[in-house]
């Protein structure tokens, strides 16, 4: 059987996201989980493959591409700006 390679891929986050993220993942006092979440997608939206994210992190690629999976199904959902904390919180949680 061979093994098919992941082919790389990027997703797109909006600017006041992008800042929220860079902001999390300078914050000292909130959970380590949420801050590598936070990196999944800021570095998924520099074009980084899931593998290199994965090794960076310590996780699996799994990990990797259900952060991803979930921030674009959460992010298609999301169409007016009084849910976008709401979003935030569903999707680093």
């Amino acid at each position: 059987m061979s093994i098919i390679p992941a082919l790389p891929y990027s997703i797109t986050i909006p600017e006041e996201e992008r800042s929220y993220l860079l902001t999390l993942i300078k914050t000292r006092t909130i959970q380590a989980l949420v801050v590598d979440r936070a990196r999944m997608l800021l570095w998924k939206s520099e074009g980084k493959t899931d593998k290199s994210i994965a090794e960076g992190l310590g996780v699996s690629v799994n990990t990797v591409r259900r952060c991803v999976d979930r921030y674009e199904t959460m992010a298609s959902k999301v169409s007016q700006k009084d849910e976008y904390q709401n979003f935030q919180n569903q999707v680093l949680s």
